[in-house]
């Protein structure tokens, strides 16, 4: 099975200049965990749930934070064409529970650790970033 076959091809997106706050309320009137960062076409980051925590943790206020002062920089993706089990390896990797989606260098769509076992619960298995080995 492959990355395009289970992946969700309606992806929040958001601009490194929005604000923090616009961030917050798209994702809770959307339900989602995270949101992709886009500058122009291209990944600029990502924002979860994590970055929120790790932002106000640092001390940090919300009031003139923009995205980019909260987003995570480096971001992992995956391939549409990558198997399931290329993308079980790098979420346990590096520690990360949601992978954008790639066909070239445009962004297709985004694949997350409970797409997968909902695709194949036989691989919760090999789900270390739930918590399981």
């Amino acid at each position: 099975m492959l990355v395009r076959d289970i992946m969700n091809r309606d992806v929040l997106t958001i601009e490194p200049d929005i604000s923090l706050q616009e961030a917050a309320m798209l994702m809770i009137d959307n339900h989602v965990g995270s949101l992709v960062v886009l500058k122009g076409n291209r990944i600029a980051g990502m924002l979860t749930e994590r970055d929120f925590i790790r932002f106000f943790a640092e001390g940090s206020q919300m009031k003139a934070a923009k995205v980019r002062d909260a987003m995570t920089n480096y971001v992992i993706t995956v391939s549409v064409n990558a198997n399931i089990k290329t993308a079980i390896q790098l979420l346990n990797q590096h520690a990360i529970k949601k992978l954008p989606v790639l066909d070239g260098d445009r962004l297709a769509g985004i694949v997350t650790s409970t797409d997968i076992v909902r695709a194949n619960p036989r691989m919760l298995k090999d789900m270390s970033v739930l918590g399981r080995k």
